[in-house]
């Protein structure tokens, strides 16, 4: 059992005696963090003997002493929660103390960062590649919630036949009976987009990920039913500019809830929120949005800083000649939702417009989004995504994507991951034909609008 260095009958030894001799005494290391181990419970047994197991916790610099240990043969480990997060068995050592002892060092650690890679995720994997790992339970039950998915996403670039174009690469996890999970092969120098859904909760979604420098990674989700819209927890914190300056205004948003707030010189309070995992996203007029991952607890509110860039975001460039056409206009609108809501845009001159053979190639990129064949496209795992085109609904929904705007016709594409992160004008309710269920409609967890060029 994970976490459980030695069991006895008999209650631990709390008091001992500063003075008395042999004493057993060392260091309790987190090779991981990199650190001493505080608050690390370290005990002490008889080998292969009944008895009373002693106990005593690390210092804040890790460093723990058992006095008046008598001659035997004894085994020392430690307990703490780090081992557990990692998934590591609890390090055991043994040794013998004789009469004529006085002092014996016996220094503990949990594995190297490499090490515990190697444990957890194979010994074949990349020096290059990290590792995530955690527990995704339900709020309130604190149980995992069966059905629930998580699946992370970066940009790469791949190299095709000489040429160099951004692709989307993912990895998924599966979650264990207990909540826990393992992520592996993530990469150390890019930033990961979380998706994380589970039947009947909110799902939790943004760009929050990023793996320490040691290459593993602690994420723990407890997860909101879907059905839960107001509670007792409460977030509050500081927008600035990364040089630390507050910004004068902007928003927050909670995007799964469809709620924000205002920031008024760099301050703001969401309230009336229920306890759980959520993304906040600060969006500034004029800089790219930021989103951070916070669990909040309720009547325990939770401190949050989020940092804009201090220049402004690069928008593709729009040339307009004269008054502006239909087509510039729609660009225009295109990318101002492209700097306020969360998701995938295709715009002229893009990699992905150049390389697609049919518009249905491009979702390929998409975030959340899997791509199963051109007239199969569904949010991740298998969710409804609703179709527009020209600000039109498509009742077929993505089956008739390809026919409706050929790619020749098409001029951008916008993919929102869930329908929280949409513009409220694309939340539709209906959603998509269930062929298994004939006359039932599968609600919409994802939308994707397509602007074809005007052809008159």
């Amino acid at each position: 059992m994970r976490g459980v260095v030695i069991v006895a009958a008999a209650a631990a030894v709390a008091a001992q005696e500063p003075t008395a001799r042999p004493v057993i005494q060392g260091t309790v290391f987190d090779s991981v963090a990199g650190r001493p181990l505080a608050d690390a419970s370290v005990q002490l047994a008889r080998r292969n003997a009944a008895g009373a197991v002693r106990r005593v916790d690390t210092d804040a610099t890790g460093r723990y002493r058992f006095f008046n240990v008598p001659p035997g043969d004894y085994l020392v480990g430690f307990d703490h929660e780090a081992l557990t997060a990692l998934g590591l068995d609890t390090p055991v050592r043994a040794l013998s103390v004789s009469d004529v002892d006085t002092l014996l060092r016996v220094d503990l650690a949990i594995p190297s960062s490499s090490v515990v890679r190697a444990l957890r995720c194979g010994p074949g994997s990349p020096a290059d590649r990290g590792l995530l790992l955690g527990t995704i339970r339900d709020v309130v039950t604190q149980r995992m919630v069966p059905g629930t998915t998580l699946q992370m996403e970066w940009g790469a670039l791949a190299l095709d036949s000489g040429n160099a174009r951004m692709v989307t690469e993912r990895a998924s996890a599966t979650v264990e009976s207990d909540g826990t999970y393992v992520l592996c092969g993530l990469p150390l120098d890019a930033p990961l987009t979380l998706d994380v859904t589970s039947p009947g909760h909110y799902a939790v979604v943004g760009p929050v990920v990023e793996l320490p420098t040691t290459g593993i990674g602690r994420l723990d989700l407890r997860l909101v039913r879907a059905d839960t819209e107001r509670g007792a927890a409460v977030i509050r914190g500081v927008v600035q500019h990364t040089s630390g300056k507050a910004v004068a205004g902007g928003r927050v948003l909670v995007p799964a809830l469809a709620r924000e707030v205002s920031v008024r010189d760099g301050a703001f309070v969401f309230g009336d929120l229920p306890a759980g995992t959520w993304v906040v996203e600060a969006r500034v007029v004029g800089t790219a949005p930021r989103a951070r991952l916070v669990t909040v607890e309720a009547g325990a509110p939770a401190e949050v800083a989020l940092q804009v860039a201090e220049t402004a975001q690069v928008l593709d460039a729009v040339t307009v000649v004269g008054a502006m056409d239909r087509d510039s206009r729609v660009l225009q609108d295109v990318l101002t939702r492209r700097r306020h809501y969360g998701g995938t845009f295709f715009l002229p001159g893009s990699d992905a417009m150049k390389f697609a053979f049919v518009t249905s190639d491009l979702l390929k990129e998409a975030r959340a989004l899997r791509w199963i064949s051109p007239t199969r496209i569904v949010r991740v795992p298998n969710g409804c995504v609703a179709l527009f085109v020209d600000d039109a609904y498509q009742p077929a929904g993505m089956e008739v994507l390809d026919l409706v705007a050929p790619l020749k016709d098409v001029l951008a594409v916008e993919a929102y991951p869930t329908i929280a992160l949409a513009p409220i004008q694309y939340r539709h309710p209906f959603g998509c034909v269930d062929p298994r269920r004939p006359g039932h409609r599968d609600p919409p967890q994802a939308v994707v609008v397509v602007w074809t060029r005007r052809r008159f």
